[in-house]
């Protein structure tokens, strides 16, 4: 480029020439960008099912790279699994630990507000593991909180203020709101 600069490349996702919401196997940002950790079990919910705490071991693509380094990701891919971390954490409450709601979608009738991530350190390409709950859950608005770990470091926070858009039962204290720890 003039100048001796270079625009930094695009990262285009591993879709196999699908777009999300086209190809099956691809329905979201996240699903874009990563996939299960084949190394390690399942997505988990812990025991502590009012809260909505899940754990989930994924492997980041190299599509989430960013322009500075081959080695770790832009900000957004592990952003959006943050948020998208939140909104199950949400729907886990919700619909009593499954995480998801009867359409199968954990976002279904859940709008994000507001996301504020902290990056605490660069984010590597790799194995990543997302621990996300409910700190604040009420029938209208629910807060939730998750982590990005990588090589067992924190390296992204996230809290996201969620507002269910639809009528959704929700299985916590009936006179309002609840608070994770409380």
């Amino acid at each position: 480029g003039p100048g001796g600069w270079t625009p930094p490349r695009a990262a285009t996702p591993p879709t196999g020439g699908c777009s999300p919401g086209v190809c099956p196997r691809v329905t979201s940002v996240s699903h874009a960008f990563f996939h299960p950790d084949p190394a390690s079990t399942p997505p988990g919910e812990s025991a502590g099912g009012s809260t909505g705490e899940l754990t989930e071991h994924l492997v980041a693509d190299q599509a989430c790279t960013g322009p500075w380094s081959a080695r770790t990701m832009h900000g957004g891919p592990p952003a959006a699994l943050l948020v998208r971390a939140g909104e199950r954490a949400i729907a886990a409450v919700a619909n009593g630990g499954s995480g998801t709601s009867g359409s199968g979608d954990a976002g279904a009738g859940l709008t994000a507000l507001r996301a504020s991530i902290d990056f605490i350190a660069p984010v590597p390409v790799g194995e990543v593991t997302v621990r996300s709950r409910v700190l604040r859950g009420g029938r209208r608005i629910s807060l939730a909180e998750a982590v990005l770990v990588a090589g067992h470091r924190e390296v992204l926070h996230a809290r996201t203020w969620v507002l269910r858009t639809e009528a959704a039962r929700y299985d916590g204290d009936q006179e309002g709101d609840q608070v994770a720890g409380a």
